[in-house]
């Protein structure tokens, strides 16, 4: 990553980290591979005891709306909780930021990781079908 980059992603870590709700969050997508990118997206898992009556859509939008007014780019927050199953299975294979509770983090990596890999041969199957018409 170039250090344009790092100073970006520590504007990131630190805003996130002020923000007591939130347990960890991973950097995902085409500026984490350090390709030529149009958008930052990060994926962020929240303290369900704090955030029980939060829409998790509006909370992904104003933290991506409050970055991209410190960054000056375009921003995709997205929150794990209650996302698809694909989306937390590729959203996790992307850089950690941060995480303040590896324990809780390390659980919804397992759960992840196995319910995608126990779903997958399953969508493979039906996509093989669909193919075949």
């Amino acid at each position: 990553m170039k250090q344009i980059d790092k100073n970006i992603e520590k504007i990131i870590v630190d805003y996130f980290n002020e923000k007591e709700e939130i347990l960890f969050a991973y950097l995902h997508g085409s500026f984490m591979q350090g390709q030529s990118y149009n958008d930052i997206d990060i994926a962020l898992f929240l303290d369900e005891d704090k955030t029980a009556y939060i829409d998790q859509v509006d909370y992904g939008i104003n933290a991506s709306i409050e970055l991209e007014k410190k960054l000056r780019k375009t921003i995709d927050v997205k929150v794990l909780n209650g996302a698809s199953l694909s989306f937390r299975y590729h959203a996790t294979g992307g850089k950690l930021l941060f995480s303040k509770n590896e324990l809780l983090r390390e659980e919804f990596l397992c759960r992840t990781w196995m319910d995608y890999f126990d779903f997958q041969p399953f969508a493979i199957k039906y996509l093989k079908e669909v193919m075949r018409g």
